[in-house]
């Protein structure tokens, strides 16, 4: 009997985990460089969701810039609480071409 709940447990986990790893937003895109293509490809971002791995954030004059790939920077007013190396998933709901680097607004999902 003890056998058993033990294999009963081990699969409620197992099983657990997989509905935990299937929720969530699922990304439109799912890496910087999906999402330069795109935007250099003149495809319109915005209500997109887009997972990308964040090299560097860096507090500015004006809010708070979190840099992925070669020229993406994602805006924020507030500190987004994001480290250098994180991924994160978030909603696109403005692109700006600056100078050759799009300028991300987004909500964090």
């Amino acid at each position: 009997m003890k056998k058993f709940l033990r294999i009963v447990l081990a699969l409620t986990a197992v099983m657990s985990m997989v509905l935990l790893s299937a929720c969530g937003p699922k990304a439109d895109y799912r890496n910087a460089e999906a999402v330069e293509k795109a935007l250099k490809a003149g495809e319109k971002l915005e209500g997109k969701v887009v997972r990308v791995k964040i090299t560097e954030v860096a507090k500015t004059e004006v809010g708070y810039s979190a840099r992925a790939g070669e020229h993406l920077s994602f805006f924020s007013l507030v500190d987004p609480a994001i480290k250098d190396g994180s991924t994160i998933t978030v909603r696109v709901d403005t692109v700006v071409n600056l100078l050759g680097t799009y300028v991300i607004t987004y909500t964090k999902l």
